[in-house]
């Protein structure tokens, strides 16, 4: 599977709005999208111009309009702030259970929980 049209998903701490722009100011936003399980997806957002991913893994993303799209998708940071995470997702309005998901994973971690 390769990806064609440049198109990228972010996730994690890469969807900041600033770490998007700074990254990628070419790009262009498609949508809100999700890979991976539906039972327990990862959501994240789509963007188109931000080059071809040559070396990177792809996936396809399906977008919150059921659109399939194949993707270039980057690791995020392994060292992300969890908060900043939560704050990416919440900026763009991903889907209220993965934001409740991120939440958890924070207050397991031990961090103390950003419940907005």
């Amino acid at each position: 599977m390769t990806s064609d049209g440049g198109y990228r998903f972010l996730y994690g701490a890469e969807m900041a709005p600033e770490a998007i722009r700074r990254r990628f100011p070419e790009a262009s936003f498609v949508a809100r999208a999700w890979i991976g399980d539906p039972a327990e997806p990862v959501w994240g957002v789509l963007i188109a111009g931000a080059g071809h991913g040559e070396h990177l893994p792809v996936a396809e993303a399906t977008t919150d309009d059921g659109r399939r799209v194949v993707a270039a998708v980057p690791s995020p940071p392994a060292d992300a702030d969890p908060a900043k995470v939560i704050a990416a997702a919440r900026y763009w309005e991903l889907a209220p259970a993965y934001i409740e998901r991120l939440v958890a994973a924070q207050a397991a971690a031990g961090a103390e929980p950003d419940r907005g």
